[in-house]
């Protein structure tokens, strides 16, 4: 996880620059790693969770910036999983929690009755910085990045299906090919493309981590291309090493059983060639003939020449 984390450091050092923003970033990160609870008469309470303490300082930090407000943060361990720190932070306030979460677009402002929303609603991603701010929100509460070194994967995880398949939406118009699937009663945002990994990183201002991600994926690319080269090249020695053991078995068995005068004229020096060459190319070959021939026309002849062996052979001869 030391890239992700890497990632996950570098986000947190990037400033929002408005009210407008930060309210972006509330919002993805309450979807990603928060709890909307319905707690009756219409009433609606909400926490965050993370077990990341950079990440707990800047929803905090954030939320105090906004709504002039303070979350109620509590540390306790993880004894299922890591054993790491979890932080909760909770709204408890005497205000009504409905309108923090409106202003939030949690929930809808025009019902009477409190409900989530479950898609991104279109003020949150409105203009470049916003949508920027909401795509960080959501890496910081829940992204996770795989070790490129490795494999490509790039995941978010949610709660809600509705919120999943709107977020995998709003990455593939940004040309980040996603999709959705349901772990565990969660659902994932996964991205697996490494050109749409790099683009996300580069999109949310990731720029230092995307260098070393490109860095990475091209001298994987390099590595893999060599070793196709080398992989094609071993396979047509290996071929050629075949190819050559068969005409030599020919013509040993033509000059054990008969003798070299048993072939035509035209296949005798061909043979001898064939058998005193044993590292030369067919081309290098056909050159080395009195009258040289062409690559093919010297392949023909090594073939007739094992069409003779094989019908000796048969024949028993």
């Amino acid at each position: 996880m030391a890239f992700s984390n890497d990632v996950r450091d570098e986000l947190l050092n990037l400033k929002l620059q408005s009210k407008e923003e930060s309210i972006s970033f509330l919002s993805a990160s309450l979807i990603f790693c928060g709890k909307i609870v319905f707690i009756g008469n219409n009433k609606v309470t909400f926490y965050y969770v993370t077990e990341n303490a950079g990440v707990a300082r800047a929803i905090v930090h954030e939320f105090k910036e906004v709504f002039s407000e303070s979350l109620e943060l509590y540390q306790k361990k993880n004894y299922n999983f890591s054993r790491k720190k979890i932080y909760l932070l909770r709204y408890n306030s005497n205000k009504s929690a409905n309108d923090i979460l409106k202003k939030l677009y949690i929930i809808s402002s025009e019902k009477q009755t409190a409900s989530i929303n479950e898609y991104i609603e279109k003020s949150l991603i409105a203009g470049e910085n916003r949508c920027k701010a909401f795509l960080r929100g959501a890496y910081l509460a829940s992204g996770s990045l795989s070790n490129p070194e490795k494999f490509y994967h790039l995941e978010f995880v949610t709660g809600y299906l509705g919120y999943a398949n709107s977020f995998s939406r709003l990455l593939n118009k940004l040309g980040i090919r996603s999709n959705v699937l349901e772990r565990n009663d969660s659902y994932i945002i996964y991205v697996k493309e490494s050109e749409s990994i790099s683009d996300f990183l580069n999109y949310v201002g990731a720029h230092s981590n995307m260098f070393k991600f490109e860095d990475i994926r091209i001298k994987k690319q390099v590595r893999n291309n060599v070793n196709r080269v080398v992989n094609c090249e071993t396979a047509n020695i290996e071929k050629i090493a075949k190819t050559f053991f068969r005409q030599k078995q020919s013509i040993e068995y033509i000059l054990e059983k008969k003798s070299i005068d048993y072939l035509p004229e035209d296949l005798r020096e061909v043979a001898m060639l064939r058998i005193e060459n044993e590292e030369d190319s067919l081309q290098e070959l056909a050159s080395k003939l009195s009258t040289p021939i062409s690559k093919s026309g010297i392949n023909y002849r090594l073939k007739k020449i094992e069409k003779i062996a094989e019908t000796l052979r048969k024949e028993g001869k």
